[in-house]
């Protein structure tokens, strides 16, 4: 017997932590730090797993997205990274 296993086309996806997520009714959103500002940009969840959130490629590669506090923040507020 042989099986043939249909998984479809490979799928880009980026992968955020859960905590960087900003959900309400209307809009899945992250804030991204840019230019030293909080930008609310809306994304979409393809994939929910453990801690990370998959999805859809629509940030920059390797951009910055706010994973505490973000209840305190509004769009355009400006931000500043903590040193490591």
């Amino acid at each position: 017997m042989q099986v043939k296993l249909l998984l479809g086309e490979p799928q880009k996806v980026m992968v955020i932590p859960q905590t960087a997520l900003m959900a309400s009714k209307d809009r899945d959103a992250v804030y991204v730090v840019k230019d030293n500002k909080a930008i609310l940009t809306t994304i979409k969840i393809l994939k929910r797993r453990d801690n990370d959130v998959l999805i859809a490629p629509d940030l920059e590669p390797g951009a910055k997205v706010v994973t505490a506090g973000q209840m305190k923040l509004r769009d355009q507020a400006p931000v500043a990274i903590p040193k490591e």
